[in-house]
This record gives C-alpha cells, structure tokens and sequence, in this order.
C-alpha cells in the first residue's frame, strides 16, 4: 500500500509539567528540521515497532517502555551539541543511529525470545547451550522478518525516489546490525562476555563462520560488500561502543521513581481520556515505579565498570588509526568523539550512585562492621595496591558477575542480611577506588590531536574473568580478597 508522506500526521500530548506521550519525532527534543520527510517516517516505523514489542511493559522506575529509548536519545542530542560546540564542527543527528537507540531492545523484549531467556534462567548447565541456540535461532527469524518488513514500508513511501529508498534501506540493514549487536548479552552466557567482543572489531569471516555475531550480521557484511578476509567498516563497529554506553548511562539514572504520585496521577487521567495512548502503550501501565534496591545499583555498577574497561581497550587499540583519517572518514570521527564523551558521562554517573550508596549503607550498618571493612582496604591499599585494579576473585568485580548471573530479578535478597551489607558496602568501596584508577590523570590520557589513549584497564577482565592470585605471603590474608 502507498504512502503519501505529506499527508502523515504525529501528534503528541503533553501533561501540565511538560512530560510528552507520542511519536518521538513530534517531541520538542527531536530536531525534526534536520530530516526530511521519508527519514522522519522511517524513525517513526521504527518508534512504531518499538511501542509494538513494548506493548502494556512498564518501567521498573515507573512509565511505559518507551520512556528508556527516549532517555538515550535525549542524552544522544545533548551530547551532539556538547561535541559542536567543543571541538567547533558540524556534528548532525544520524538516522541509523536514531533508529538502533529507538529499538535497541526489541530483539530482547521481543516474546518468543523473552520467553527463551526466561527459561534461561532456571537451566541447567547441560541445557544452556542449546536453549542459547535457540535464542539465536528466534533472533535471526525475527530480524529478518523484521527487515523484509521495513523494506516494505519504506518502498511504499510515494513521495521519494529511488535513490533515496535505497539508501533507506541500506541504512534500515545497518541499524538493525548496531541493534542486533547491543543484545548480544542474549546469547553469550555473561555480560562481561558480551561487551568483550561488542568493543572488537571483527571480520566477515568471523561472521559467517558463526565464530562471533549471529548470521544477520553476515547478511550485512554481504550488503556492505566487506571483502572475504575484510574488517566490518569502522563506524559500523563504533555506533555500537557509543550506543551501549548511552544505553548504561540512561540506565544509570534511571534509579528513583520517574514520576512524583501528583504527577503519576495525571498521566492515569491522561489515558483514561485518550484511547490512542492506551492504543500506542498498553493498559495497566504502572507510573508510580518503586525504589530501585541497593544491590540493584551495585549491579549497575559492575556493569559500568565491565563497559569502561573494555571502551578503554577500544580507543586505545583503534583510536590512533581513527585521529590519522578523520579527514578523509569525518563520520567515524565523530563516532570516536561520542565515545570519548560518553566515557566522561558514565563515570560521573558512577561517581554519583557511589555518592549515594557508601553514605546508605553507612547509616545502615554497625560502627565496627564499617571499621572493619575500612581497615582491610586500607591494608590492602598500603600493602598491595595493585590488588584494587585487579580481578581477585572475591572482590567488587567477581562479586559483581555472580550476583550478575544468579540474582537478577532478586536484588532485594542480597541487602536481608547485616553480613550481605557489610560485603556490599566493601563492594562500594571497592568500587569507589576502582573509580579512582579510571579518573586518574596520570593513568589516563586522551589527546585528540596526537591521537593518544593511554587509558586504565582491569587486570584479568577479557572474555573471562581470570584470577591470577599473588604469590607473596601476606596474600593469604583475607584482607588481600576484600577490594575487587
């Protein structure tokens, strides 16, 4: 069926306090002048399945799914301006990277696969590989689907050339690879594992063996015309870094109930009286949330610190290489400047759930109990620092990836107990000076000009998480394992 684009019509509501409910490209933040009218659908076709996917899900944090993306997107504006204006160049809003963010979830929400990662959860080891094979197998059924189905739409657009929707299309295959890839934690077994190979760049080999990626992303390098033993294109590869960061950032903030009960209570009149919001969303949408629990933010955390780590390996192995052909890719070095931007973003974020956890918990536990823990990393700092920079095997980091892989949806079980909170504040103070190693001037250093990235990493983080014990003697005492 044609699509006459002139005669599309986006509407948005928005509530007393300026919260807007509607097509995104409506929103007063989208910068709508900047597309024309066939980008401006195909977000809106992308926002479209967004909404569909996420249909009736509610925020942990309260609202509807759809609040997330609009979160990164946010973020992804201001950051756009920042970089303008710092470093004096154009810098304008990328389609493929608008639609990746709008929908960088649907391959994780999307049921038949929700209901595969839910059995995940209760398998037994023996069983794991093969529902894991079943996820990619669902997974690659749906992007294709997926895929045949926006090039449908966006061959149906009556007021655009050729040329035009096949750069649509083009451009619809390469954000469906930067989404395809911000899930991938869906099909490696643990996260850490996930953002190992996210943060490298891989070949067209590697792809259509199967040994990395899923087959959607050997489908791309076909369209892309990757040469047999090629790299994928290098801005391909830094959408995704610069996207998952943005990702960790929004939910980073996204840790207190969204909406006041005043505020809550108006969106609830706002749906009652409007059908298409219920039609667009869902019904039985929660907007009052809950408190996020404390080890929840560990989690965060873990997370964070596990992406940090591996954008550092990133811009130190590719950044040289992007700084010496800005001129001649000036696209990809935008990406790298989001990337470098973002890092700053996220560790200020960490900074701030820190802030906000080691007072808690200091309220929270006995005198002696914190006194203990402070003396032990004291020790440890005194006598080995090394060991806070470190995978330990007991420490913030090991802690963090099996509560990661076994509580999940159960955080509120790790904060019962005075002994689980006395290790989750040395978990915050771990944390808290694994912060420091990644602010540290000294230990990291960016020059744009030059093309430097000296930056900190943790030892024994890959797509493993090794423990290599010091063989000294004082590292039997406890107080050696109490940091990472």
């Amino acid at each position: 069926m044609a699509m006459a684009l002139d005669d599309l019509v986006y509407e948005t509501i928005r509530t007393s306090f300026g919260h807007e409910f509607g097509p995104i490209v409506d929103m007063s933040f989208f910068p709508r002048a900047q597309f024309t009218n066939s980008r401006l659908a195909f977000i809106n076709f992308s926002d479209g399945i967004t909404n569909l996917v996420h249909r009736g899900e509610s925020r942990y944090m309260g609202g509807v799914y759809g609040e997330h993306p609009k979160d990164m997107l946010q973020l992804y504006f201001e950051m756009l301006e920042e970089i303008a204006k710092e470093n004096d160049i154009q810098v304008s809003p990328y389609l493929i990277f608008i639609n990746a963010l709008n929908q960088h979830d649907v391959l994780e929400d999307y049921k038949g696969i929700e209901d595969l990662r839910n059995k995940l959860k209760d398998a037994k080891e023996e069983e794991i590989d093969g529902i894991i094979g079943q996820i990619k197998k669902e997974r690659l059924e749906f992007v294709r689907d997926h895929y045949q189905h926006q090039n449908i739409t966006i061959k149906s657009y009556t007021d655009t050339d050729d040329t035009e929707k096949l750069k649509l299309i083009m451009d619809g295959a390469v954000s469906l690879g930067v989404t395809d890839w911000l899930t991938r934690h869906t099909e490696e077994k643990y996260f850490h594992a996930s953002i190992y190979y996210l943060c490298r760049m891989h070949t067209r080999e590697e792809y259509s063996s199967g040994e990395r990626g899923g087959p959607f992303q050997a489908d791309l390098m076909d369209l892309l015309n990757v040469p047999k033993n090629g790299f994928e294109p290098m801005d391909y590869f830094l959408m995704r870094i610069f996207a998952k960061s943005l990702d960790r950032i929004a939910l980073s903030r996204e840790r207190k109930p969204r909406f006041t009960d005043e505020e809550a209570g108006e969106i609830e009149d706002l749906f009652q009286k409007n059908e298409w919001l219920a039609n667009i969303y869902g019904e039985g949408i929660d907007f009052r949330g809950n408190e996020m629990p404390r080890p929840y933010n560990l989690n965060i955390l873990y997370r964070n610190f596990i992406v940090l780590h591996n954008t550092n390996l990133a811009l130190h192995r590719y950044g040289l290489d992007i700084v010496e052909e800005r001129e001649e890719n000036p696209v990809t070095y935008k990406h790298l400047l989001g990337i470098v931007k973002a890092r700053k973003y996220l560790m200020e974020e960490n900074r701030e759930i820190i802030s906000e956890l080691k007072p808690s918990y200091e309220l929270d536990l006995k005198k002696e109990h914190i006194g203990s823990v402070q003396e032990r990393l004291a020790y440890v700092e005194r006598i080995n620092p090394l060991e806070l920079e470190r995978v330990s095997g007991d420490g913030s980091i090991s802690r963090g990836f099996r509560y990661d892989t076994i509580y999940r949806n159960r955080w509120g079980d790790l904060d019962k107990e005075e002994l689980d909170r006395v290790d989750n504040y040395r978990d915050v103070l771990g944390f808290e000076k694994l912060l420091e190693r990644f602010l540290d001037p000294q230990r990291n250093k960016i020059d744009l000009n030059e093309g430097i990235f000296d930056l900190f990493t943790i030892r024994g983080v890959t797509d493993k998480l090794d423990v290599s014990l010091d063989p000294r003697p004082y590292s039997s005492s406890p107080a050696i394992y109490e940091h990472l």
